[in-house]
């Protein structure tokens, strides 16, 4: 409690340029997951989390990885302290490729982003490869944390303003130089690590959407499914008038899901976005594994490409691919607090 309170104050006083949580895989996976979202370099200088260094990179009790500007370090380690909580100084991003982790004065590890960035993400490959066109995954892992590839990015031929701060993600610039990673965790554990993440809605940031159209930016804005959600419009309010973005066909318009979409109602639920796409997937899977009389990932993977299934939002089959058969993707638009298809 006393840690989240500090981040939503610190965040409100925009003294906050990056932070993670400390979760599985220790302060390792934490630091290389904020290197790699940045694209920036880090050293990391293990001493002051104790004389265990296996201990200090994978240890996983709760705390958090703050990046704050090098001109801010001394209050925030004194209001972590005031809060009762162990905060410490763990090192800065470097304008180098490199991720390196120290330890009395022995370089315990240092890799490249590039590497560090294909294994993080080969889980994600493989499964890609197996529900996409495997050329087309081989080809976006082939480009993943190559260092010259922007991505899908904008470039803008004009001049625009940007908000305050910065944030890891300008880490080989001037933030690179100016900021420091402090570890923050509970006094009460063993030992001060990180842990405890945010987004931005639970950590009061403002929506990118209201800074843009205070700076004049009045664009049309086109966003995926997350912003299938009422918790949009309760952070951008007016200014996300008119944003567009790109989901299923809504599943409480289906006549077949009306009764359960009622009893939802009746219990002041709304059932937006996935729940009943989710609702609907159990449904498949559970008769899936009845007609394959197996559990093996296999047998019901085959059982589902070979049948059609009865659920809330009526019969779906999919096809040789995976896909279902009946897609029905739609575009929407928010207007007035609430998101309909657009006509």
């Amino acid at each position: 409690k006393s840690a989240f309170a500090l981040v939503q104050k610190l965040n409100g006083e925009d003294r906050v340029l990056a932070y993670h949580d400390r979760s599985d895989g220790g302060l390792f996976a934490t630091v290389v997951e904020m290197a790699l979202a940045g694209r920036s370099g880090v050293t990391v200088q293990l001493e002051a989390l104790g004389a265990d260094a296996v201990a200090a990179l994978f240890n996983e009790e709760l705390g958090m990885v703050l990046q704050v500007r090098a001109t801010d370090v001394s209050a925030v380690l004194a209001e972590a302290q005031a809060a009762g909580l162990a905060a410490v100084v763990i090192g800065e991003p470097t304008a180098e490729d490199y991720v390196r982790f120290r330890h009395g004065g022995r370089e315990l590890f240092a890799d490249t982003l590039e590497p560090l960035h294909k294994t993080w993400a080969e889980t994600s490959h493989k499964m890609a490869a197996l529900r996409d066109h495997p050329d087309c995954a081989r080809e976006e892992f082939a480009a993943t944390g190559a260092p010259h590839d922007p991505g899908l990015s904008v470039k803008l031929t004009f001049d625009f303003p940007s908000p305050s701060g910065g944030g890891w993600p300008e880490g080989r610039g001037e933030g690179a130089r100016t900021s420091r990673v402090v570890s923050v965790g509970d006094a009460l554990t063993p030992t001060p690590f990180p842990g405890g993440e945010g987004t931005a809605i639970n950590i009061g940031k403002r929506p990118k959407v209201a800074i843009l159209r205070e700076q004049g930016v009045n664009a049309v804005l086109m966003g995926g499914d997350a912003l299938v959600d009422k918790q949009f419009w309760a952070i951008s309010g007016p200014a996300g008038e008119g944003t567009l973005m790109t989901f299923d066909a809504d599943p409480r318009k289906n006549p077949v899901a009306k009764p359960l979409v009622d009893k939802f109602k009746a219990q002041g639920y709304d059932p937006e976005g996935y729940t009943l796409y989710t609702y609907a997937a159990i449904q498949v899977w559970s008769e899936a594994a009845t007609k394959a009389k197996s559990f093996k990932t296999a047998d019901v993977e085959k059982a589902i490409r070979a049948n059609k299934f009865s659920t809330v939002l009526n019969e779906v089959s999919f096809d040789a691919k995976g896909d279902t058969t009946t897609p029905a993707y739609k575009v929407y638009v928010w207007k007035n607090g609430s998101y309909d298809y657009v006509n």
